[in-house]
């Protein structure tokens, strides 16, 4: 018995879904922007509302989340997708039978409005999703901080986060004290939080991405790092 493993390129995407029977309702769709200076795979930020991939027929998306959910077993569930789109295919990474986290829940109550959270407490209560298409969709963009150095924070400070009129939403999960340990040997401890901004167009996301996120100062012991160097 072996295994071949195939490296797909192409842009990333996260997706929330409810499945009931044989209907199946997409909830949001999300564009990732992955950081290349940091271990691989890294997500550095999502852009929500996106649009359904260039190339994806809606309907054929939808029998595929389907067949997906049923491969698993999953009959009912809000699910959680992230998948790569390549030769107008969907090729899926990992799939799990929950909302997405990270910053995503926060991030899609303030573009348009809906409690994912909740969402899925009243689904499994036996109450059905009910779909709202006519929603109003804000485009913001969520930034995951990191730490880029190992060590023990001694300070902390978002103020300059908090002064730009850009800003949203400012969640830190950490704080003084927090020891951060790098890939390989730790990839969570790394995490310090997120950031929900408004984009404004006068440059590219990424580079927007990393100019906010560089405004977060992070003192360790006997050196200051900032969370993503800009490019």
């Amino acid at each position: 018995v072996f295994v071949i493993e195939e490296f797909v390129q192409g842009d990333e995407y996260s997706c929330d879904f409810a499945v009931d029977g044989e209907h199946v309702e997409i909830i949001r769709i999300a564009r990732k922007i992955l950081d290349t200076k940091q271990a691989f795979g890294t997500t550095l930020a999502y852009l929500l509302p996106s649009p359904l991939p260039e190339g994806l027929e809606e309907n054929s998306f939808r029998n595929q989340l389907g067949t997906a959910a049923k491969s698993l077993g999953l009959n009912r569930a809000i699910c959680m997708l992230d998948f790569v789109v390549r030769d107008n295919q969907a090729f899926m990474i990992e799939l799990a039978p929950r909302p997405g986290g990270d910053c995503i829940p926060p991030l899609l109550l303030n573009s348009c409005g809906t409690d994912i959270l909740g969402c899925t407490l009243d689904f499994v209560e036996g109450h059905p999703f009910i779909s709202n298409e006519s929603l109003q969709w804000r485009p913001l963009v969520g930034v995951r901080l990191f730490a880029k150095c190992s060590g023990q924070i001694e300070q902390i400070d978002s103020s300059a986060l908090l002064q730009d009129h850009r800003i949203v939403d400012c969640h830190l999960r950490r704080g003084p004290g927090h020891r951060v340990v790098l890939p390989p040997q730790d990839y969570e401890s790394r995490l310090l939080g997120h950031v929900i901004f408004e984009p404004t167009g006068s440059e590219s996301i990424e580079n927007e991405c990393i100019e906010i996120a560089s405004k977060l100062k992070i003192e360790m012991k006997r050196q200051l790092c900032t969370t993503v160097s800009p490019s």
